[in-house]
């Protein structure tokens, strides 16, 4: 019987041995992952404050997209407008082009008959002179 005692204390000796280092190792272990997840809440803060400054980037991006398609539409306005004063002005140009062909006519039928009239004073002027 003291044998089987003195056995069973020093396996329980032994027990009490690997509960401490179970213990220790459990200790560790949960330290190790209050670390883990400390780093994780510190990396899942960074991710979201770099989430919500790209957020806040694609935003202006988005805005300043918005903003050239306002201009481009402006341009293309414009440019419209810009085709249909030139169309108006080739008009303008060619009702011009018109009235100046017209002038010519009138200024060469003018000048023909002022040659023509010239020709009677002169005829006249010979006939009074004679």
């Amino acid at each position: 019987l003291k044998d089987k005692l003195e056995s069973s204390r020093t396996e329980i000796a032994g027990l009490k041995g690997q509960l401490a280092a179970a213990q220790e190792q459990s200790a560790a272990l949960t330290a190790a992952l209050d670390a883990s997840r400390a780093d994780a809440s510190t990396k899942l803060a960074e991710a979201s404050e770099q989430i919500e400054e790209l957020r806040e980037e694609l935003g202006g991006s988005a805005d300043f997209v918005v903003g050239l398609k306002d201009k481009l539409d402006g341009s293309r306005t414009e440019n419209a407008g810009l085709r249909d004063e030139l169309a108006a002005a080739r008009g303008q140009s060619a009702d011009l082009s018109a009235q100046l062909g017209t002038s010519q006519a009138e200024v060469a039928a003018l000048t023909s008959r002022l040659a023509l009239a010239d020709e009677q004073i002169e005829e006249l002027r010979e006939e009074l002179g004679g």
